[in-house]
């Protein structure tokens, strides 16, 4: 009697795991979470010989909260990004090393961009006045959820990712 009973047991699993059940299917579920949520900004600023910072106010331009990320990028020509900090180095200039800062002293957040010299002389890497523009991703957090593995620093993947512009 065992040794049927070892035998019939495989013989209905298979068949159930074979022939599955039919039937009209079940109805929709609950819709599932958001997609990833993240909000990006324009923005331009003038340098000169005697200016080499500038900011952005992240409290009246964004939908930037505590503990948000925040990713800054140089829009160094129509089709590049390139993420801050950033050393640039050119025949026609000095080299100019950018960097970002969340300033939150006032009450509200600034977002700095520095440009000093990159050759440790010091002072302004400018030798006439000029404007760069930069694109800010402000990335909305999840408390205890881990943010994605990306390579944020390249745009074209946090682009495709975040469903950016270009």
């Amino acid at each position: 009697m065992k040794r049927s009973a070892l035998l019939i047991l495989p013989v209905l699993a298979l068949s159930l795991l074979f022939l599955g059940c039919a039937g009209e299917p079940g109805p929709t579920g609950p819709e599932g979470p958001s997609g990833p949520a993240a909000a990006w900004y324009d923005f331009s600023l003038y340098f000169s010989p005697t200016v080499y910072s500038g900011y952005f106010s992240l409290y009246a331009h964004t939908v930037y909260q505590d503990n948000d990320a925040v990713i800054t990028y140089w829009k160094a020509d129509s089709v590049t990004f390139v993420q801050l900090p950033y050393n640039f180095y050119s025949s026609s200039t000095v080299p100019a090393y950018f960097y970002t800062v969340i300033d939150e002293s006032y009450d509200e957040p600034w977002l700095w961009v520095f440009t000093v010299r990159a050759d440790s002389v010091g002072g302004s890497p400018w030798a006439a006045n000029v404007v760069c523009n930069f694109r800010t991703v402000v990335i909305k957090t999840v408390p205890g959820k881990s943010p994605p593995k990306l390579d944020y620093g390249n745009y074209r993947e946090v682009q495709q990712y975040y469903s950016l512009p270009d």
